[in-house]
């Protein structure tokens, strides 16, 4: 074969010991539309049974000397992922150690994804002679529907098993025919619209039009266009009014595709100027000169708490906005979202989007439109903001970058921090890493000089950080309880002798969190874990909260067998 189309398509519901990108040939009549980044409908295995796939590279060869299996259909009208995220997708699945596929889907929100159904209908030519009662059966029920129907249904309506293999057979008897179709599994919310139509002209040809019917026309002479429910709301008049202008073919009704918004949108945000303390305008004016200079870069902000790093996110964000390039803010927690995005509202208006999992997934899936279509240039969320479809990053940041929540605990399990350094790379971007306590390995590369470094060591304002002191019970002759130090009781009773109240806070599972030896500081430890085991009182045993290795609680120390635990 010369001159042959070749794409390379990641299947859907592959095992990672067998994952590759697939050869599948393109039809001719596909090969105008079919693009990179686009999902595509394949056969697969002996079978051929029919996978969604995504195209990773389109190719034409001069010879090829295996026969291929051809694309069966386009599923999308334009490609959803660009080169930059099948490139991310593939370093996620080299460093994650997932199918291409499984990499892939973490652009797209859930509600994208397709549902794919094979359905059978009676082959009208048909005239053979059926046989078998399983077959006939089968035959009759489709006959009477007159239409294609799931092969689930078929075998719930029969009251029969393994139809599979019955409805293959029918199929090559020339008996059924067969139908693959595949859905999206979220639609698109939409809205009835209602507009005069453009050559309506003299009214009178339309035969009699009521006086509501008038209304409502000089309500669309107006506005030029609404809303069924809105034209029924300043009206007073029911939708049977437009619904006979429509019959008429004075107006036409036609579907409009809404967002749905988890948050309102600020019409008019307030974009004040921020006034920055010397230090804080230090690390803006280090970070800026750093995001100006169009080269991947990465920075750590070591600010204390209070020290009002979102001021110096927030006047970056200004400037970065300024270059028409995506931003995306990472925080570690749901929790934490309606706080920030109520910053990010209040300033930027519509030009914020959100994404995290305690959205809907038609919620979901409308946030992922408007970033990808372009009507958003900040997104705010949770770690899969990181894949967020933008199609030019400018800036990333990661705030309380230390936090475990950025590591990803289900297949792909990938670190989102990471992620973030690799997309900024592929875009030369800036990304900025911020946290009152980085991780080892973020302040290192920091120290090192691979990040720039860039420290906030005072609270903004008058704000003054709080008095700590860690007190060392290892030894009884300080404790006035077992678990009460004298500092400790000396603090709450001048506390209370003051009129004030105190608080203190147990943040653990169990009675306490170690056993410890008075005399020789052992501390009891899981032997598979080699963490600290907790004291559970209810049940009096020492547990691991690892794997949930358990034993009795005694007195005696392991190491230096006194009583002394």
């Amino acid at each position: 074969m010369k001159g042959l189309t070749i794409a390379k398509v990641a299947v859907e519901n592959t095992a990672y010991s067998f994952d590759m990108l697939f050869d599948y040939s393109v039809p001719d009549s596909l090969c105008s539309e079919l693009c990179a980044g686009m999902r595509v409908l394949v056969p697969f295995g002996t079978s051929s049974k029919k996978r969604v796939g995504i195209v990773f590279s389109v190719n034409t060869v001069e010879n090829i000397e295996k026969r291929l299996k051809k694309i069966d259909s386009i599923l999308d009208d334009e490609p959803l992922l660009t080169y930059e995220m099948l490139k991310t997708a593939n370093f996620v699945r080299e460093r994650c150690f997932c199918t291409y596929f499984e990499a892939c889907k973490m652009f797209l929100p859930l509600g994208f994804s397709m549902s794919v159904s094979v359905l059978y209908a009676v082959n009208s030519e048909f005239n053979g002679e059926i046989t078998d009662n399983k077959e006939k059966t089968i035959f009759d029920y489709l006959k009477d529907k007159n239409s294609y129907v799931k092969s689930e249904t078929i075998s719930k309506s029969c009251s029969l098993t393994k139809i599979d293999e019955i409805l293959d057979t029918m199929v090559s008897k020339g008996m059924l025919l067969r139908n693959v179709d595949a859905q999206r599994r979220t639609g698109d919310a939409t809205v009835k619209m209602v507009r005069l139509k453009a050559d309506i002209g003299d009214l009178n040809a339309f035969g009699k039009i009521t006086a509501k019917q008038k209304e409502v026309i000089k309500v669309l002479t107006d506005v030029g266009m609404a809303s069924v429910k809105e034209i029924c709301y300043f009206t007073g008049f029911t939708s049977a009014v437009v619904s006979a202008l429509e019959s008429k073919g004075v107006v036409e009704v036609f579907d409009s595709e809404v967002y749905r918004s988890p948050y309102s949108d600020i019409d008019n945000p307030e974009c004040d100027e921020i006034i920055l303390s010397q230090e804080q305008d230090n690390a803006f004016k280090g970070l800026l000169s750093l995001y100006n200079e169009n080269t991947a870069k990465g920075a750590l902000l070591y600010g204390v708490t209070g020290s009002g790093k979102t001021q110096v996110y927030l006047k970056l964000i200004d400037e970065a906005l300024k270059d028409d390039k995506g931003i995306i803010v990472m925080i570690p927690e749901i929790s934490l979202t309606p706080q920030l995005l109520s910053i990010f509202y209040e300033r930027y208006g519509s030009k914020v989007a959100v994404l995290h999992s305690a959205l809907s997934l038609g919620q979901r899936l409308d946030e992922w439109k408007r970033i990808k279509r372009g009507e958003v240039k900040i997104v705010v969320g949770t770690r899969s903001a990181v894949f967020a479809p933008f199609d030019k990053i400018g800036l990333i940041i990661v705030d309380e970058e230390q936090e475990h929540t950025y590591k990803s605990e289900m297949t792909p399990r990938y670190h989102a921090r990471e992620v973030a350094s690799y997309r900024i790379g592929c875009h030369n971007g800036l990304l900025l890493l911020a946290s009152a306590t980085p991780s080892i390995d973020t302040y290192t590369k920091a120290k090192n000089g691979s990040y720039s470094l860039f420290k906030l060591e005072n609270r903004y304002g008058n704000a003054i950080l709080p008095v700590v002191e860690t007190i060392d019970t290892t030894y009884q002759s300080d404790m006035v309880l077992e678990n009460v130090s004298k500092k400790l009781a000396d603090e709450i009773k001048t506390t209370i002798d003051d009129g004030k109240q105190c608080i203190l806070l147990l943040n653990r599972r169990g009675y306490n969190t170690y056993v410890s030896c008075t005399e020789c500081g052992t501390v009891a430890t899981c032997p598979n874990c080699s963490i600290s085991m907790t004291y559970h009182i209810k049940n009096g045993r020492l547990m691991c909260h690892y794997c949930g290795y358990s034993v009795p609680y005694t007195k005696k120390c392991s190491n230096c067998n006194n009583d002394t635990l």
